[in-house]
């Protein structure tokens, strides 16, 4: 058997450029508990309530030490003082606090002596998801704590002021997490039954009113002098009497004119309003005569439209309760089995001698009135709250967080001990804001280690070059916003006395940076371009922490724009309007400017494209990748400093989304993405013009392609955009397919270009229902000119294509695989599947005299049920000539990649031998039918084979492949995922953890095989991984050591004993000599699969 080894060196060359292996689940549902998917009331949260002491001492410096603070003398430098120091902890706390923390805040009241004043503690803020609303009511809230505010000094009892009652806060703060009734939160003490996040204008009193024109003067009287004045006239609608004899002694005129006032407006319904015949008011004047006869004269308003007229009041469009029917309203939601609840109390100093709660209905005993005694009923208070026999029989976890407590810090410790808290004491600002920060932390890890996912960052889209590994990573949250990064490690090949070889990815200092146990990062391992141990930690290390202090962000402001560089002190552009603000929002501008200044989000589906820009030096590299907050970054893959981030239009409109409101789940769905897809980069020949360009798309942030000019690597320049709304794409889906780069001919003349498929059509596929009869868009593939971006072809189901195909029914998200037979540069074939189970070739002409033809090869799925299968990637392709007779083998996997845990489609690899594409001829349709099964027969026939993975390994309900196979030396690699293994299948908020695998089967058999070695006796064996394995990649140094990574896993060692690779290897073709496209494979057509040029 002939492999396609001419293509090899190409492929592994082109590897470099872009390992194209989109390899994460896609809505993100592993992540989750399946409480999240099945029941809207549970949800991996944490109610937390923080109590503030509020005591006099507050005003002191941060580091005055004194046994009184009733009255306490005002630290004149407010950076120092204690309550602003606090402020300011609160403040990045709440930029910072993770999206599963419910947040709200608590005072102590205060006295000021023994016998007056407010006792306790009384509630702020109730426990509150946190959003630009509510985080605004907090702050607000604790400006009111800072009488002071940025000032030398406040009033005398001006807040804070008072004791230290820490029991009596501790009792209310309980009480309403418990949902009693208040007893220090009374009204007298200040306690408000409710707060307002936010407000807006409403209408009110509404009412229907007549708009009338100006008032037409009668011509008989002159009405605007104050002198009498008449003019005989017959006026058709006024009276004989009404006119005036100049010459009676009875018509003098005693005073001027008058008049009542007239509305601007008349309400038509009301009885006063005079309304007369033909839409006319009549407005009535009057004089006096001496003897007091009245008489009247006469004006004519035109009425106009109906108008709808309101009144403007404001009212409170997000109320928050905290106390209802004279109880408490607790946060707590006990259909909820997946939310904690937590207190933290702080405080800067011990309790107040006369703190006697009396706790009759929290706790069954009063308490001691000394600080002792405080602490003992603070201590029973908290036993009380971490136990399920408490008032609502779920635990509340009690936290303390002190600032210069000195001596007392035992007797916190044993509060927080006995409710099964944390326990930090601050001696300055920074470790202030540290405690909060890690106090949090710990409780967000202990919320999600409930039902958040089971590894604190997945890794698995990933690219290799040379002696490189570029990691994705990204942390999932309860939060359509995912922190992420991307981080460099190395990897090493070693063979060891026995010939056998191993290989190891490593960090800093080349120990492993692998967990054996979990298949993921060491919590020690440091990352290339981190000062740091980051082990699994995303925000350490990588490229997130190598943004420069001004970054350089570009953007366009419309749909197919110019790129321009943002000013960071430029008050007017890009205009707020942009950016999706109100047009004189100054504040939200500004928080939005810092958020986009170092934000780093997920690269959920992209994987990093490098590109060489120095001939001379290898290592001369830029990575680029993009994010699911809208940006494309460009990194230094020297330092890891970024060159450039690029946030099109499409994203910045909704720069609010993205950066400072950011929404929460729906069920356990994201509601943003972004720039979610992969890119391929083109790098033209010096010969040419050198230019470098890049070509990627939204997955599933939209529906559009974007190609840029990054020829210089720190000024990105817009080349081309496509959407639907471009001519010809009225049916482009979500931009799911990474594009293949080719040629293609025509006009004459091979003409560098990109294929991509139709995309993806999220209402079709997204839920569990029978496939459609046909899609609502992506059903198409597409050819455009590289350079200018412009059509050649495309076919498709419909006449909004070039070609009408009537099979292409439903859409194809996956790359296409490209097959140049001759090896002439030109593209002969494609391949693609799609998400009806469809297998097509399209066969391309070599010369303008021919015509592309689409031909059907397979139908491997069926409307519903078991047989319902999708292909989601792409194919890979590889040459066999068995005798005289030459064929094509085409591997494809199905897998229901939307919905990894569905275990009701019979997933399986499938290999169609089509010997038409080499040899001319019809297809036979391959079908499940007339392939050979074999699992229950050893011998494949002419039309090809398959195996189902549920038949192959039936302990493995739901396995599916997520991924694209690769093809090498006569073997095809496919890993798969399987949703079976479950930690705890009792427990709604466990996280459902699945299994990996990776099937090593002979391309002719189907038979179990080996890289090297002998065959083992299964086809697929487990990886350590427990969430969807990528595309499986081939590793060689220069050596010719041979080593398989899946992900972060090394396997399958071997030697390749390839001397012409070894001279071909990467990176070692100058720019002038390579291929005048530096690209092949894509989507998964790695390695041999689906070679281009």
């Amino acid at each position: 058997m002939k492999l396609l080894t001419h293509v090899l060196p190409t492929a592994l060359f082109t590897s470099m450029l872009c390992l194209s292996s989109l390899a994460y689940a896609d809505d993100t549902e592993i992540y989750f508990a399946q409480a999240n998917a099945d029941n809207e009331e549970n949800r991996s949260v944490a109610n937390v309530l923080i109590m503030i002491d509020t005591s006099g001492s507050m005003r002191f410096c941060q580091n005055e030490l004194s046994t009184s603070g009733h009255n306490a003398t005002w630290c004149s430098n407010a950076q120092n003082r204690r309550i602003n120091i606090l402020q300011n902890a609160l403040d990045q706390l709440l930029d910072s606090v993770s999206p599963s923390i419910r947040l709200g805040i608590g005072r102590y009241n205060y006295r000021t002596s023994s016998s007056s004043g407010q006792r306790g503690g009384r509630i702020l803020v109730p426990v509150t998801e946190l959003n630009n609303d509510t985080r605004t009511l907090i702050r607000s809230q604790l400006e009111t704590l800072n009488g002071a505010g940025n000032n030398s000094s406040g009033g005398a009892n001006a807040q804070p002021v008072g004791d230290t009652p820490t029991a009596r806060a501790f009792s209310e703060a309980a009480r309403y997490m418990m949902g009693m009734a208040p007893v220090f939160g009374s009204t007298a003490n200040g306690q408000q039954p409710s707060v307002c996040a936010a407000e807006e204008e409403v209408e009110t009193n509404c009412r229907d009113v007549v708009v009338y024109g100006d008032p037409s003067t009668v011509d008989f009287c002159d009405i605007t002098s104050n002198e009498y004045q008449c003019i005989r006239g017959t006026y058709q609608n006024l009276p004989d009497w009404q006119f005036c004899d100049l010459n009676s002694d009875d018509c003098r005129l005693r005073n001027s004119w008058t008049s009542w006032t007239w509305n601007e407006s008349c309400d038509h319904t009301l009885s006063w309003c005079d309304r007369r015949e033909r839409g006319l008011f009549i407005r009535y004047y009057e004089y006096q005569h001496q003897r007091f006869e009245q008489r009247r004269y006469t004006q004519r308003i035109p009425t106009g439209a109906i108008e709808r007229v309101c009144s403007r009041d404001v009212q409170c469009t997000a109320p928050l309760t905290i106390i209802e029917n004279n109880h408490y309203v607790s946060p707590m939601n006990l259909n909820n089995q997946c939310e904690t609840n937590h207190i933290i109390l702080f405080t800067d100093g011990a309790p107040s001698p006369n703190d006697q709660p009396g706790l009759d209905d929290v706790v069954s005993s009063n308490c001691v009135a000394n600080n002792t005694g405080s602490y003992t009923c603070q201590t029973r208070i908290a036993s009380y709250l971490n136990s399920t026999s408490n008032a609502k029989g779920r635990e509340v976890f009690t936290h303390n967080i002190g600032l210069y407590m000195g001596n007392n810090e035992a007797n916190m410790k044993a509060v927080s001990d006995a409710g099964a808290g944390s326990t930090a004491n601050a001696d300055n600002a920074e470790q202030l804001i540290a405690a909060f920060l890690a106090n949090l932390d710990l409780i967000d890890e202990q919320a999600r280690s409930i039902s958040a996912p089971g590894v604190a960052v997945n890794t698995q889209s990933r690219f290799q070059h040379l002696d490189e590994l570029f990691y994705s990573a990204f942390q999932p949250a309860e939060s359509s916003y995912w922190e992420g990064n991307l981080k460099k490690y190395k990897w090493s090949a070693e063979e060891d006395a026995d010939g056998n070889v191993e290989g190891e990815i490593q960090g800093v200092g080349g120990s492993n940076a692998i967990d054996p146990d979990t298949g993921y990062f060491r919590d020690g391992a440091r990352s290339f371009w981190s000062n740091e141990v980051d082990g699994n930690d995303v925000t350490k290390g990588g490229a997130r922490v190598n943004i420069p202090a001004e970054r350089r962000l570009f953007y366009t402001s419309e749909v197919e724009g110019n790129i321009s560089q943002l000013t960071w002190t430029n008050t007017s552009t890009p205009a707020n309007t942009l950016l999706g603000l109100e047009p004189d929002d100054e504040t939200a501008r500004t928080a939005v400017f810092q958020r986009l200044k170092t934000m780093w989000a997920d690269p959920l589906h992209s994987v990093p494209v490098i590109v060489n820009y120095n001939d001379d030096d290898p290592y001369a590299n830029v990575a680029f990748i993009s994010t699911n907050g809208g940006m494309l970054h460009a990194i230094d893959t020297k330092t890891g400093t970024e060159k450039f981030a690029f946030m099109p239009y499409e994203f910045l409109s909704q720069a609010e989304r993205y950066t400072t409101d950011r929404p929460g789940l729906l069920g356990n769905k994201r509601q943003t993405y972004g720039l979610d897809g992969s890119w391929v980069a083109w790098q033209r020949s010096a010969e040419q013009d050198g230019k470098v360009y890049l070509y990627g798309g939204m997955r599933r942030g939209g529906q559009h392609y974007y190609a840029l000019d990054v020829t210089d690597p720190e000024q990105p320049k817009m080349l081309w955009q496509i959407s639907p709304e471009s001519s010809g794409f009225a049916k482009l889906g979500q931009t799911w397919s990474t594009p293949t780069l080719t040629q293609v001919w025509t006009g004459g003349e091979a003409v560098p270009a990109l294929v991509f498929g139709g995309g993806y059509s999220p209402l079709d596929h997204d839920d569990y229902a029978s496939r459609s009869t046909e899609d609502q868009m992506g059903n198409g593939i597409y050819i455009v000119n590289a350079v200018s971006g412009d059509l050649l072809w495309s076919a498709g189901g419909d006449d909004n294509f070039t070609s009408t195909v009537a099979d292409m029914k439903w859409a194809i998200p996956s790359s296409i695989a490209v097959v140049d037979k001759n090896f002439d540069g030109v593209a002969d074939h494609l391949y693609f599947g799609d998400l009806g189970g469809q297998v097509f070739r399209a066969d391309l002409p070599g010369s303008d005299d021919g015509s592309v033809q689409i031909v059907r090869i397979a139908d491997l799925g069926g409307a519903s049920g078991a047989s319902q299968r999708r292909f989601y990637e792409a194919p890979a392709v590889a040459y066999d000539r068995v005798g005289g007779e030459e064929a094509l083998y085409v591997a494809i996997s199905s897998g229901y990649r939307a919905h990894p845990l569905n275990e009701t489609a019979k997933d399986g690899i499938f290999i169609i031998r089509d010997q038409a594409a080499m040899q001319g001829g019809g297809n036979t349709l391959a079908t499940v039918n007339n392939m050979t099964n074999v699992v229950s027969s050893s011998a494949a026939n002419n039309v090809g084979w398959y195996y189902l993975f549920s038949e192959d390994s039936p302990d493995r309900s739901g396995e599916k492949a997520m991924s694209s196979p690769v093809i090498f030396d006569g073997k095809i690699l496919q890993s798969t995922y399987a949703p079976t293994r479950q930690d705890d299948d009792d427990n709604p908020c466990a996280v459902r953890y699945g299994a990996a695998f990776l099937h090593t089967i002979d391309l002719r058999t189907g038979a179990p095989a080996a890289l090297t070695g002998e065959a083992p006796a299964n086809r697929s064996r487990g990886l350590d991984q427990s969430t969807p394995p990528p595309t499986p990649s081939l590793l060689v140094d220069e050596e010719g050591n041979l080593i398989t990574v899946i992900g972060t896993e090394p396997t399958d060692p071997g030697n390749f004993g390839n001397p012409d690779l070894r001279r071909h290897r990467w990176m070692q073709l100058p720019r002038n000599e390579a291929n005048t496209i530096k690209a092949g494979a894509s989507g998964g057509n790695t390695e041999e699969g689906g070679a281009g040029l």
